[in-house]
């Protein structure tokens, strides 16, 4: 009996670092887009994300610190944005972003800012 306790517990361990099949070090760094006619291209390095978009004719840039927490987690912290209306996030908020499931060259992911619960899929583009 004693076994088959430490046996259930070493597999439920197991079964929540779901992390760990995820090859989430292809999806560090390089360029990305939300869908292949996302007009939205992110530059990631390993400590810094820049998001280029454009809105009626104009150009804006979203810049991020990246602070990767372990090889599947990273927080992303508003540093500069051109948006006149500015994003959902102020300048030094910080969106802790966990890659899910991947697949070639997409991801899920999901993130928690200001308490709510966004979602989504990247796209890894050529490189």
């Amino acid at each position: 009996m004693k076994k088959v306790l430490i046996g259930l517990a070493a597999l439920s361990l197991l079964s929540c670092q779901n992390n760990d099949t995820v090859n989430c070090s292809k999806f560090k760094t390089g360029e990305f887009s939300f869908s292949e006619k996302s007009k939205v291209r992110i530059l990631r390095t390993e400590t810094t994300q820049k998001e280029y978009s454009q809105k009626s004719g104009e150009d804006f840039i979203d810049e991020y610190s990246i602070n990767w927490i372990d090889s599947c987690t990273y927080s992303a912290k508003l540093v500069k944005t051109n948006h006149p209306e500015g994003t959902s996030m102020s300048i030094g908020d910080s969106m802790v972003v966990t890659i899910l499931r991947s697949k070639d060259n997409k991801y899920e992911w999901q993130g928690m800012v200001n308490g709510e619960m966004k979602k989504g899929v990247m796209i890894k583009l050529e490189e």
